[in-house]
């Protein structure tokens, strides 16, 4: 049901050690620089997220003195192993400081969601009938697992690690970090504080765990001691367990649960120990340099957790949704994926909170931990920090929602968040901010069946149809109705949206601005924190006001430039005070633009000397260069490669962020990747883009525009028309290697499963599917009428199979609106009819796609007739005459047309209509022959078609001794062969009227009139002639005659085909009514369908 996200196979996230000999500890002092960062979230499932961590040698954490050190190595290991002497009684000491983090004992009850609440009596019965046998099963299992883990790990470290390793406790755990803390008396906000902050963070989710699960797996605690004293082995490794662990009481609801979230705890500690022992074997391994690529080596790991993590979710959601109910489990998988962002990274970066943004630095950003903690404490509903463009506003929004995730003021909150981003257009819109914030909810509030019912009411396919605004309207207000059943009991809800200033026009800002200040003013237990511009709106008081000036940011840009022009040998021989004269011009001109600093020290660091003569080139005069002019200056002074000009140029071109392995392959000659060094690519291009969760996207909007204006000196990008082009050509080539078999046209999309299990293990296979279409209309190839011209180049690579235009389908129906799905599917169909005319399968494939659209979705059926006409003569020329296809699309546009009859013979519904009889017949005549029942039958109604649009009659079948029941004979001249001809009447253009005897009124005593298709379609036509001449009386009078009839016929007749038009006759007859303004009568006929369908189902 959740999708196992793909880890990019290489990136920034790798343990780096020093290489550099100046850098390493000297004898008298030792130097520990730990580069850390966990983005911990919010999500449905437990996220994990390998953070990087670098191992340098700087003056950041010093041992206050030798004996210090001889302190920490004499450090007792009881307390490791026990818990030592202040634990003796089991009972641990509450660990707390200004990050708000408490041990588990400290915290408030338990809190439960409403959804586990309701479902308490039911949770009560499944529990008792789940134990036993199972829970032995499950608790085997964890044995098992531990068992292997420590042997493996005795294996790999040796006798070198202390038992502690193997047996810590948790509180043994916090003893240690305690006592750390008072012997570093590490400074607030650096490296080594952030550090143990979250060591102790996981080690509290992993003992509530721990805790939850101890009633039907015996063995979990050992297991846990051996996570807790890996922990002690430079573990850094983030876990975010609270939407599992509000349901902690459902654990053992079911045995699927149970075995689920065992799994869970055993790829945890698989992956706990295994990168543990990895980094100790790195460090203690005796080389300068070891880099260990955390997503390569733990891949597999981490994908099996997710996994399980998943399987787990589902599993609650199942127990909470009535699980013999399959219904609403097909609903919540729709509901997730209508809601999902365009496609698997973005749903990546969504689901976990995560952004490609700057990360903050070391010292960077704790001001804010004061402001945090008096807004989460006041009555105050909404933060609203606002700076200028560049001034960091998405790095401290970063920073907020990664301490949100721990508890704050000794409580816990639950949090979703939005990051506008302007050059990801899918992620750019009002729309998806509501989307998004109803996604991540569906995620946080686990088994919320309220929250679920809510939602899926409005979030029907129904609502692709409805225009764009529509769509946001309902979306807000489901919102509304999710969180409205919020009590005081529960976690605070804080909303921390970022950028919501860019996602439009200034009117369009300012209503989505509106909607979130409404929706937080108007439920007691939501919060907001807004980073934005200025957006003028009219305050209330509800809301406190922070203004990002020079003055509040000039800490921050201090340490980061200074600690960005350390890396320049020159600069850090250089002593302090005169660093500071450098440092504080460049920190003055920047004003609150962090965005210019950073780009300034890169430029800086990019000279062989930084003087005052460098400084002049960035501070001519009294005012600072732009941002463009020190993009075009860092690009005359960088040295790049070929892979490195065609890297920035394919992230400039792309619609989202690119992982590094899309990156690799886009480098490549073919469709198999070629190696590379990608980190030694990516280097030049550092100061224009970002790395973040092994993705990389452009820094700022900004820095686009200078890499892309008409005077930059990046002459070595292609213009935009050719970048689209050659990242067209890249996609589709790499596509087209990844399909090889055939496979028919069909008019069944897709199921989920299938779209996945196609996509997944083919890295850029899902971004070719989304996108080709979009960078094709960027291209010179395109225009928006008139036939396509597709160059060789392109129809070399382009995909021809079936399945392409499948997954198209697939991939654009759930999450793109109808409209803008039919625009792509369009353009696709010109593409393929360009290259193949109407003789392949993925022609024919897009054109029934299109119809479908039209009719289904947006309920336009002359466009869907119109497409299925074409799909018709399209399916004749690629599949056969007699194809099953082109049938059922003959059908399908009988069907339509059946409620358009009109005489004029140039309307289109009428000219499509013929078509479709003439091939039909034709099909029938090939496959049954002239005198067979279904010819002959479709010739009747083909005869009445063509008297009603006042065409000439041409030679049709006459009746045989063998002729079947029920087929009409006609009046005209019989000739010699048994054919019937006939004709219009000469001077009348009129239609003839009904015989007496077809008038139900008035048939003659005892006759027996059986009522046919050619006599319904008749009345039908009457009816509407009577209407069109404001004969109201007569055309009522028919349709209860007709209603009637039906009624009765349909007693002795079963045919679906029967009770669907009478159920259309009746409602015709309600619309009649109700323009006539007797809505009375309309609503009763229509109470009396609903009876008659609820009887009879």
């Amino acid at each position: 049901m959740f999708p196992v996200h793909r880890f990019a196979q290489s990136g920034p996230h790798n343990m780096l050690y020093p290489a550099n000999k100046q850098l390493l500890p000297s004898p008298t002092r030792q130097y520990l620089h730990i580069w850390l960062h966990i983005v911990t979230t919010n999500t449905l499932s437990i996220t994990t997220n390998v953070v990087h961590a670098a191992w340098l040698a700087q003056n950041e954490l010093k041992l206050r003195s030798s004996a210090d050190a001889s302190a920490l190595k004499a450090r007792p290991t009881e307390a490791l192993t026990n818990g030592g002497s202040d634990h003796s009684n089991g009972n641990s000491s509450s660990l707390r400081h200004e990050n708000g983090l408490t041990s588990p004992r400290a915290r408030p009850a338990t809190m439960r969601t409403v959804s586990s609440m309701s479902v308490s009596k039911k949770l009560t019965k499944q529990i008792l009938t789940s134990s036993g046998h199972h829970g032995r099963v499950v608790g085997v299992q964890i044995k098992d697992e531990h068992i292997a883990v420590r042997h493996r790990c005795q294996k790999e470290l040796g006798s070198h690690v202390g038992s502690y390793a193997y047996d810590t406790t948790f509180d043994g755990l916090l003893e240690w970090i305690r006592s750390e803390r008072l012997i570093r008396v590490p400074h607030k906000g650096g490296n080594w504080d952030r550090v143990l902050i979250e060591v102790q963070h996981f080690a509290q989710q992993v003992h509530q765990l721990t805790e939850s699960i101890a009633y039907f797996t015996d063995d979990c605690n050992a297991a846990s001691h051996l996570m807790y004293g890996h922990c002690l082995l430079l573990l850094e490794f983030g876990l975010e367990l609270v939407p599992l662990l509000r349901c902690h009481d459902m654990f053992g609801a079911t045995p699927e649960i149970s075995e689920n979230i065992s799994h869970v705890f055993s790829y945890l500690l698989n992956i706990v120990t295994a990168v543990a022992g990895t980094f100790w074997g790195a460090v203690h391994g005796g080389k300068e340099s070891t880099t260990i690529d955390i997503y390569r080596v733990f891949s597999a790991q981490i994908e099996t957790l997710y996994a399980y993590v998943t399987k787990t979710a589902h599993a609650i959601w199942c127990f909470c949704l009535d699980g013999d109910d399959e219904t609403d489990i097909y609903q919540l998988e729709k509901l997730q994926k209508r809601l999902s962002p365009q496609d698997n990274v973005l749903t990546f970066l969504a689901a976990r909170h995560m952004v490609v943004a700057a990360r903050p630095g070391q010292f960077t950003c704790t001001w804010f931990q004061s402001h945090l903690n008096s807004f989460l404490r006041s009555n105050q509903r909404i933060l609203r920090v606002e700076g200028k463009s560049g001034s960091g506003k998405t790095t401290l929004a970063n920073w907020t929602l990664d301490r949100l995730q721990r508890p704050i003021n000794r409580k816990p909150v639950t949090t979703i968040s939005f990051f506008a981003n302007p050059t990801i257009a899918g992620q750019n819109s009002g729309l998806a901010l509501v989307r998004t914030l109803l996604y991540q909810l569906i995620f946080q509030r686990l088994g919320d069946e309220h929250l679920f019912r809510c939602i899926y009411d409005v979030v029907t396919p129904s609502l692709l149809r409805r225009s764009v605004q529509e769509q946001e309207d309902l979306l807000w207000a489901a919102l509304n109705k999710g969180l409205s059943h919020l009590t005081d009991a529960e976690d605070d809800l804080v909303i921390v949206v970022d950028g919501i200033d860019g996602i439009g026009e200034k009117q369009v800002a300012q209503k989505a601005c509106r909607r979130l200040w409404d929706l937080t003013e108007k439920l007691c237990s939501v919060r907001l924190i807004q980073f934005s511009q200025c957006i003028e709106m009219q305050a209330t008081k509800n809301v406190t006001s922070f203004e990002l000036t020079a003055e509040v940011l000039r800490h921050d840009m201090t340490t980061v430039t200074r600690r960005s022009l350390l890396r320049h040998q020159q600069f850090d021989e250089l002593k302090e005070p005169d660093q500071d004269k450098i440092i504080e011009p460049l920190v003055a001109a920047a004003g609150t633009s962090m965005l210019w600093l950073t780009l300034a020290c890169r430029y800086l660091r990019l000279q062989p000397q930084i003087s005052s003569k460098s400084l002049e080139v960035l501070l001519p005069g009294s005012n600072c260069i732009s941002v463009v002019d020190l993009v075009h200056k860092i690009v005359s002074a960088t040295q790049m490669t070929q892979d490195s000009k065609n890297a920035i140029s394919y992230i400039l071109t792309a619609e989202r962020p690119l992982l590094f392995s899309e990156i690799k392959l886009l480098l490549s000659d073919g469709p198999v990747p070629k190696p590379l060094d990608l980190d030694s690519i990516i280097q030049p291009l550092g100061p224009f883009v970002l790395v973040s969760e092994g993705l990389v996207a452009i820094r700022h909007k900004q820095v686009m525009n200078g890499l892309l204006v008409d005077n930059s000196p990046a002459k070595w990008l292609l213009n935009h028309q050719q970048r689209q082009k050659d990242l067209l050509l890249k996609v589709l080539t790499y596509a087209s290697a990844r399909f090889h078999e055939e496979c028919q046209p069909t008019v069944d999309p897709l199921e989920f499963t299938q779209i996945y299990g196609k996509i997944h293990g083919h890295t850029l296979l899902e971004y070719a599917i989304r996108y080709w279409v979009r960078h094709f209309e960027w291209t010179s190839i395109y225009h928006v009428s008139g036939a396509l011209t597709i160059p060789k180049d392109m129809q070399d690579v382009f995909p021809y199979s079936n399945m392409f235009a499948l997954l198209e389908e697939g991939c654009w129906s759930t999450q793109v609106p109808a409209k803008d799905a039919v625009n792509l599917h369009i353009t696709a169909f010109r593409v393929r009819e360009a290259l193949y005319g109407k003789k392949k399968g993925c022609v024919l494939q897009t054109a029934m796609t299109i119809g479908k659209i039209y009719e289904v979705t947006l309920a336009l059926d002359e466009c869907a007739v119109e497409w299925y006409h074409k799909a018709m003569y399209i399916s004749k020329e690629a599949l056969g005459l007699t194809s099953e296809m082109t049938m059922i699309l003959c059908r399908t546009v009988l069907r339509i047309t059946e409620k358009y009859l009109s005489p004029k013979q140039d309307d289109r519904m009428m000219i499509w209509r013929h078509d479709a009889f003439k091939l039909y017949l034709e099909i029938l005549r090939i496959r049954y022959g002239e005198q067979s029942k279904e010819y002959l039958e479709l010739w009747a109604l083909y005869l009445v078609f063509r008297r009603l649009i006042g065409l000439e009659i041409i030679v049709v079948p006459g009746p045989t001794p063998g002729q079947p029941r029920g087929v009409p004979s006609f009046e005209g001249d019989v000739s010699l062969d048994g054919r019937v001809v006939v004709r219009k009447h000469k001077g009348r253009t009129e239609i003839d009227p009904f015989e007496d005897d077809f008038l139900f009124g008035y048939v003659k005593e005892g006759a027996v009139i059986t009522l046919t298709l050619e006599m319904y379609q008749k009345i039908i036509i009457r009816i509407s002639e009577h209407v069109r001449a404001g004969f109201f009386v007569q055309a009522e009078e028919l349709y209860i005659e007709l209603w009637l009839r039906l009624t009765e016929h349909c007693h002795t007749h079963h045919e679906v085909e029967w009770h669907e038009r009478k159920i259309r006759v009746m409602i015709d007859y309600c619309r009649f009514l109700h323009k006539r303004e007797r809505s009375t009568e309309s609503a009763s006929i229509l109470l009396c369908i609903w009876r008659e369908r609820s009887l009879s189902s």
